[in-house]
């Protein structure tokens, strides 16, 4: 019998029996190799090899070529040593699991994905230290229960101490008691606490998170994958109209660069976010073509990870350079989110305007496209979506005009016996009385 190269080494013996002999083969080393994945923003590092039935298997574990080969050594030994049910069970604890999740998931997701992983990680695991009569009391806990002080609503109603110290003993807690009942626990203690749709954005991101540890074979079972989502409310899609519009423009006459941040916000479409990561050399100011591009170095990535580009009308341009003045490179808005948002709602109060978002204006962008004819497809081509449902169903609204003159067509929407009572019967004299 010949070894393989490159799969695996021969190495001592071992007796199998089978039909009622026993035959003698050679015990085999399993290699495991490194593989060099070369994307084009990083280099990711996986682990290969081959199962008994010499089926190839692939695993990422990170960026890190030092942590990789590690894990590679770590790995080949368990691998003829203990099989894969040491594999399997090489991560104990609920801690294992969110460390090895950071580690591998670390320049493979968004930065602000990351932590809003590791956020959802951290209450779930909280929730898993708790005992059962401390989860009950979690539900209605309006200040931390613990020690009295003033609690978080969307930490278990925990004051920040108390937390970290649940936090704690559910980090300690063993994987096996993560089980259907306590995904089933948790989601009613979040839905008493927060609304639907942040209840179900986490059982999405855990259910995420399990997932692909059992593909990475390191746990053997996900608690979430059979837990059914919410039904959530529908919430109102905030536009704004022409009215609204000029009068938050006129609300913040005096900032002028706020003034040029509404404005282009309302006539590009783009998210917040995005325009604030817009730098002055990034745009063509003979056409107006703006180019939206991903900034790893700023730790700005793009939601769909692509560039894109967006069009500044004349009176955009023309509001910029009157608000950038000499300034010929850097970042147009200078700004972190929060305070952009911060200027943005102190321009709503000053226009009168009950209640408005920065990302209204992406909504108004779009409906007023949908009013205007525009197609469908050209719209998600401008909001830079993946999907064209994603723009059909969150981003586009008809006119309350539009609904009513389609009402009005309808074919027995003036049946003759209720006209003539509208001229000579008690429904003309109410008619002419509001009138």
């Amino acid at each position: 019998m010949t070894g393989l190269p490159g799969r695996c080494s021969l190495s001592g013996e071992r007796r199998l029996r089978g039909r009622g002999r026993e035959v003698t083969t050679m015990a085999a080393w399993r290699k495991v190799w490194l593989w060099e994945r070369v994307l084009k923003s990083r280099t990711t590092y996986c682990l290969r090899w081959y199962e008994e039935d010499f089926r190839m298997r692939t695993r990422a574990v990170g960026s890190d070529r030092a942590y990789a080969e590690g894990e590679r050594r770590r790995f080949e030994y368990e691998l003829n040593t203990a099989g894969t049910a040491a594999v399997s069970a090489r991560l104990r604890t609920l801690g294992d699991l969110a460390e090895e999740h950071v580690r591998v998931s670390a320049g493979t997701v968004r930065p602000a994905t990351l932590v809003i992983q590791r956020a959802c990680l951290d209450v779930f695991c909280a929730f898993a230290g708790l005992n059962a009569a401390a989860r009950k009391r979690a539900l209605t806990a309006d200040s931390c229960w613990v020690c009295g002080t003033s609690g978080r609503p969307g930490r278990l109603g925990l004051c920040a101490g108390c937390f970290a110290e649940a936090l704690r003993k559910g980090r300690e807690q063993s994987l096996a008691a993560a089980t259907p009942l306590l995904a089933a626990e948790f989601v009613a203690a979040r839905v008493a606490t927060v609304s639907r749709a942040t209840a179900n954005k986490d059982v999405r991101t855990l259910a995420a998170i399990f997932a692909a540890a059992v593909e990475r074979e390191s746990v053997e079972k996900n608690p979430f994958a059979s837990m059914k989502r919410l039904r959530e409310p529908e919430r109102e899609k905030r536009t704004l109209s022409a009215a609204e519009v000029n009068a938050l423009l006129a609300g913040c006459a005096e900032d002028k660069l706020l003034q040029a941040f509404i404005f282009a916000a309302a006539t590009t479409g783009a998210r917040a976010g995005e325009l604030l990561h817009l730098h002055v050399e990034d745009v063509d100011w003979e056409t107006g073509e703006a180019r939206l591009v991903n900034r790893e170095a700023d730790g700005h990535v793009l939601k769909s990870g692509k560039h894109r580009d967006v069009w500044l009308l004349p009176l955009a341009r023309a509001l910029l350079r009157r608000a950038l003045g000499a300034r010929a490179a850097g970042r147009i808005w200078p700004w972190s989110v929060y305070g952009a948002h911060g200027r943005f709602v102190r321009a709503v109060k000053a226009a009168g305007l009950k209640h408005a978002t920065p990302h209204d204006l992406r909504r108004t962008f779009a409906s007023d496209l949908q009013a205007r004819g525009v197609a469908s497809a050209t719209a998600k081509a401008l909001l830079g979506h993946a999907s064209i449902t994603t723009t059909e169903q969150h981003y586009t609204r008809i006119p309350a005009e539009t609904l009513r003159a389609a009402a009005e067509r309808l074919s027995f929407a003036r049946p003759a016996a209720i006209v003539s009572l509208s001229y000579h019967g008690d429904l003309g004299r109410s008619e002419a009385r509001t009138a």
